[in-house]
């Protein structure tokens, strides 16, 4: 019963995000959109910021099992994961520009890079297959890969989602492809040389 009530707040609470930025939804909102009391609201979560942690930390998860259930190991498929993860950003724009209008900078930050640091990594491991870079080298390029793209969406978001971000995506991946597989290539080098 409590996983279903807990299922049952979040969904509201994503009904009322896809209307609103989260400061704008209320305790009350929620049990009265999904027909609770408001000690069982608190019950289970603390306040809004805990359900809203909650949502994203499952949907990193979904986005990882999601990632690794289509995954057969050609690079062509981890790259139409990685353009579909940026798809599914475009239809939740909504819900993603609320969270960034009131929960702020620092909370979409934080979900995007959780969601692309296994997203990178998976990419990198890919790129490397043969290459024996080290792993530390592989990590410093994943997080500039995440770095990077989590400050594309930042600015995508800051401009109202105006911004073409999926051809900017592609593009990015056009121009960078070879350069990841060539600073792997140079990590392997070097890791030779000591």
């Amino acid at each position: 019963m409590a996983s279903f009530t807990k299922k049952a707040i979040r969904e509201s609470f994503m009904r009322l995000l896809a209307e609103r930025p989260v400061d704008k939804i209320t305790v009350k909102d929620i049990v009265e959109d999904c027909g609770i009391a408001r000690n069982t609201f608190y019950y289970h979560y603390r306040d809004i910021y805990e359900v809203l942690e909650e949502i994203l930390d499952i949907r990193v998860q979904e986005v990882v099992r999601e990632m690794q259930a289509s995954y057969t190991g050609s690079r062509e498929q981890a790259q139409q994961a990685y353009m579909a993860s940026f798809a599914e950003l475009r239809e939740q724009g909504d819900i993603l520009y609320h969270i960034f209008q009131s929960a702020g900078e620092d909370e979409v930050r934080r979900y995007l890079g959780k969601t692309f640091t296994t997203i990178f990594e998976q990419l990198i491991e890919i790129e490397a297959e043969g290459i024996p870079a080290s792993p530390e080298d592989k990590r410093l390029i994943a997080r500039l890969l995440r770095n990077a793209t989590t400050g594309f969406l930042v600015e995508w978001l800051e401009s109202g989602m105006k911004l073409p971000i999926e051809q900017t995506v592609r593009r990015l991946d056009f121009l960078f492809t070879d350069l990841v597989r060539e600073a792997l290539k140079r990590s392997a080098a070097d890791t030779r040389a000591e």
